[in-house]
């Protein structure tokens, strides 16, 4: 491949839903697409034409051909966020096929891909590239899988400088903009900015820009409405503005001009590399970051970053100090960095600094797709499906599936995936249940990673192998027995006590208890295991002794409502409720207190003698905070009932 040929790019994408994925699609376009010669490929239609309408039953053998026929004279085929679940499916048809085309596999969110980087390894051939967009996202991917690390290629995404717009200079005003999200810690900007003014900053305004929807959701968000009741408590209705959605580069360039800094939180696993503070930077705008992912790579010294820390709840979450953010945003407005040294930081991101970068990595892959490896064959049959080394080799459920197995679970997932293309929810099954505990098995692990914390031990007990047929479930008490991440053997147990495997759920839990999980855990997972034994009694005695043993935080919710849940069972709603009353006085509107308010309002009105205007007032504030989501309204609706029977017994 001379440098003078332009590679052939498929993207595989249809129009995105989401304005942060719509986002990315333009930049493709604008980008590569003057690079490279880039053929878009109708997502469902074309994944139709090779695998087959989805539901129907998938042969390889038959997909194979089609493949090859729907990939004919292209360099390389790159599957938007829609299509990345099925990029391992996509690569075992493209080996099956023999066909030379490459996969280019851009990891936008490198630490939410765990299940797809674990089915990819052994499929990976000569040629095949995995784009990291930071260091960040490179070393997690290493982290994670080790055996993928001669695969990726670690190149920014390309970021053309937005065009100056005349600032708005009317008050000092600091911006923040994309998903509106509990993970990009909004709320904490927002507690920042109460501090603030305690400090003497009267006049600094926040606006706040991105969908209040969340992407999709009818109205806003409950996560919007907690934050608008934030603010009310704060009394900063004069200080913090939601201005919603900004799209297209004019009006986020009008949007940043100005602004004395852009605060840009996030704890969330998918931040890879954030396109808005380099926008920002650009634009000669320093920003306020939290120290995490790919917040360093892209910020660098042009600004501050948070610490992040663990948040002590009982999932092993991270969480910042709001006196930390509101110092980060003090010092910068104090002290900012030079317009241009934020201008140069962002140039390392432009187009002439990065295609480059992308010819070269691409032109080395399509020289490479024809060596001895072109193609993999099918994984040998005692091939694990949990790699050697990495994160991932310590994740359960990997160690009681050997790979073919575990591809052939994954294909209902991937049938799965394609029924929300047409609109559907995403339906349970084998294959998302799996992936489900994968994930949930990194994730505290993960979170450590990128904030620079202790990592987790994983237990070293083996798994025990299992004789004569099993089902996914024995597969999953296998897992949560053996070794590995906590988290992902806490899974298994979960999805054996939903599924009522409880002789097999008890003994996941002696192993874990064995193997020194914390003993409030330990507690909440034994009053689990009594509720669905039908031992009410225990179940509340067990979740009242969990919480009692913690300071709770704003993270322990799920302890919290449990304990609500079980009081209720045991016919003692009233037990729950100085519990319930104590954490939501100090969470009035965290992003899950809207249920724990239902939680009280519920059990206020199963309490004898309890007071008919204060169950209605925690109806309000869960209404409030959740809106007319189903939940609600079936709760208002068991309220009046209950007032006409107050009434009658008055």
């Amino acid at each position: 491949m001379t440098g003078s040929a332009r590679l052939r790019l498929l993207r595989i994408r249809r129009p995105a839903t989401l304005l942060t994925a719509q986002s990315y699609e333009d930049l493709f376009e604008r980008q590569l697409g003057s690079a490279f010669d880039v053929t878009v490929a109708p997502l469902e239609a074309w994944c139709d034409a090779i695998l087959g309408p989805a539901g129907t039953a998938l042969a390889l053998d038959m997909a194979a051909p089609r493949f090859a026929e729907h990939t004919a004279g292209q360099d390389f085929f790159c599957p938007s966020y829609e299509c990345i679940p099925l990029a391992p499916l996509l690569l075992a048809v493209r080996n099956r096929a023999r066909a030379r085309v490459r996969l280019l596999f851009i990891a936008h969110a490198a630490g939410a891909y765990s299940f797809e980087w674990t089915l990819l390894r052994p499929l990976l051939a000569s040629g095949d590239i995995i784009v990291a967009p930071s260091e960040s996202a490179r070393r997690t991917i290493e982290y994670l899988c080790p055996a993928l690390a001669p695969f990726i290629r670690t190149i920014p995404h390309p970021m053309e400088r937005l065009t100056p717009t005349a600032g708005r200079l009317e008050r000092p005003r600091i911006v923040s903009l994309g998903r509106v999200h509990a993970e990009k810690l909004i709320h904490r900007q927002i507690e920042a900015m109460a501090i603030l003014r305690t400090r003497g900053l009267e006049t600094l305004r926040m606006e706040i820009g991105g969908p209040l929807d969340d992407g999709g959701w009818n109205g806003p968000h409950p996560y919007t409405l907690t934050l608008r009741e934030q603010v009310r408590r704060l009394d900063l209705h004069e200080h913090v503005h939601f201005v919603g959605p900004v799209r297209g580069d004019q009006a986020k360039s009008a949007f940043l001009s100005g602004a004395a800094a852009l605060i840009n939180l996030s704890v969330t696993i998918e931040e890879s590399f954030p396109k808005t503070p380099v926008e920002a930077l650009g634009l000669g705008i320093p920003v306020v970051g939290t120290d995490w992912n790919g917040l360093r790579d892209t910020v660098g010294p042009n600004g501050r970053l948070v610490p992040v820390a663990l948040s002590g709840g009982a999932s092993g979450g991270v969480a910042v100090d709001a006196v930390d953010v509101a110092d980060a945003i003090e010092s910068v407005l104090a002290s900012p960095p030079p317009a241009q040294a934020c201008i140069a930081w962002a140039e390392q991101f432009s187009p002439a600094a990065i295609l480059p970068r992308y010819r070269a990595a691409l032109e080395e892959g399509a020289a490479a797709s024809g060596g001895h490896d072109a193609w993999r064959d099918w994984p040998e049959a005692q091939l694990g499906a949990a790699p050697m080394t990495g994160l991932l080799a310590h994740a359960a459920p990997l160690s009681a599936f050997s790979w073919r197995e575990l591809f052939a679970t994954y294909l209902s997932f991937c049938d799965a995936v394609r029924a929300t293309w047409t609109g559907e929810a995403l339906q349970p099954n084998a294959g998302s249940q799996v992936r489900g505990i994968v994930l949930a098995a990194v994730d505290p692990a993960l979170k450590r990673f990128f904030a620079r914390l202790p990592p987790l031990a994983a237990s070293a007990r083996p798994a025990i192998p299992r004789k004569g047929p099993a089902d996914l479930l024995d597969r999953l008490a296998d897992a949560g027995r053996g070794g590995g991440l906590m988290a992902g053997r806490a899974g298994c147990l979960s999805e054996l006590i939903a599924a009522g495997r409880l002789e097999q759920a008890r003994t996941v839990l002696d192993a874990l208890a064995a193997d020194d999980m914390e003993p409030s855990l330990v507690a909440y997972w034994q009053s689990e295991l009594a509720a669905a034994t039908g031992d009410a009694p225990r179940a509340l005695a067990l979740s009242l002794a969990c919480v009692e043993a913690r300071h709770l935080g704003d993270a322990d919710w799920p302890l919290v409502r449990q304990a609500a849940r079980a009081a209720r069972r045991a016919g003692q709603p009233g037990v729950a409720l100085p519990l319930l009353l104590a954490w939501l006085q100090r969470f009035p509107d965290s992003q899950e207190s809207g249920p724990v308010w239902l939680d009280a309002c519920v059990n206020g009105m199963r309490t004898l003698g309890y007071s008919p205007a204060r169950t209605e007032a925690y109806h309000e504030r869960a209404r409030v905070l959740l809106g007319d989501l189903p939940a609600v309204t079936k709760c208002g609706a068991m309220l009046r009932r209950a007032q006409h029977a107050w009434a009658r017994i008055a």
